[in-house]
């Protein structure tokens, strides 16, 4: 079965480099579709699990809202970062992408690369069992939002809408969602999922896939501060 690999960023030269030695190394396991403007992405189904290689040629924070309002529209899309700045190595680890291309690329990075790329295809994702009076939801980290803790008690409010009490402190359900990075603790009362973050604007954080009624929790400026270190578009 056949994988196909989008690249975005890259001069045509250095594209048909990586894309020749692609094919010289594996055949027509992978197809190789070069996207030349960013307006190309809705070639990318955001449905179907792909991959991408942006090249980043020198980091800034308009790239960084790029990647980020990727990463919201196509979240099943496997992201990985190639430059000849190692700062971007850092930056690729922050964004929990698959991999970090070194440019220029040998072909022991090209081979390290696409072994990273089918571990990520095969891996099972980590799911959470939520037990709650009457039954229990299992789910993976992509479908919550996030936690809001109010003593013995925690609610846990989900991308379907749903919302599931949980009769644990909030400490205890932090310490089972730990493993995801994408999950991170807030002061003492919330835990949220960065990654389903679509916009903040004054104290207020709004959320993907939520109803009207709990789609934003108001946080005070000491945690949306701690908020932002974790969120791209705010990192320098």
């Amino acid at each position: 079965m056949y994988r196909q690999i989008y690249y975005l960023g890259f001069n045509p030269d250095t594209a048909e480099n990586l894309k020749s030695l692609t094919a010289a190394m594996y055949g027509n396991k992978y197809t190789s579709v070069q996207i030349a403007y960013v307006s190309d992405l809705k070639k990318i189904d955001a449905k179907v699990e792909n991959t991408i290689i942006i090249y980043i040629d020198e980091l800034n924070l308009e790239q960084r809202r790029f990647i980020w309002q990727f990463r919201i529209n196509y979240p099943i899309v496997q992201m990985i970062f190639c430059s000849k700045d190692l700062m971007v190595a850092n930056f690729s680890w922050q964004c929990n992408a698959v991999f970090f291309l070194p440019y220029p690329f040998s072909r022991r990075a090209v081979a390290l690369m696409y072994q990273k790329i089918e571990e990520k295809y095969s891996a099972a994702r980590l799911k959470v069992k939520l037990n709650y009076q009457g039954g229990f939801d299992i789910v993976t980290s992509d479908d919550i939002c996030f936690c809001e803790g109010d003593g013995n008690y925690t609610t846990v409010h989900l991308r379907n809408s749903k919302s599931v009490l949980l009769s644990k402190k909030i400490k205890d359900i932090f310490q089972r969602l730990s493993p995801f990075p994408e999950i991170v603790r807030i002061g003492k009362s919330y835990i949220v999922n960065v990654e389903n973050i679509t916009r903040v604007d004054d104290m207020k954080v709004h959320f993907r896939g939520l109803n009207s009624n709990t789609s934003s929790i108001v946080l005070s400026p000491v945690y949306l501060k701690r908020l932002k270190e974790h969120l791209l578009w705010f990192t320098a």
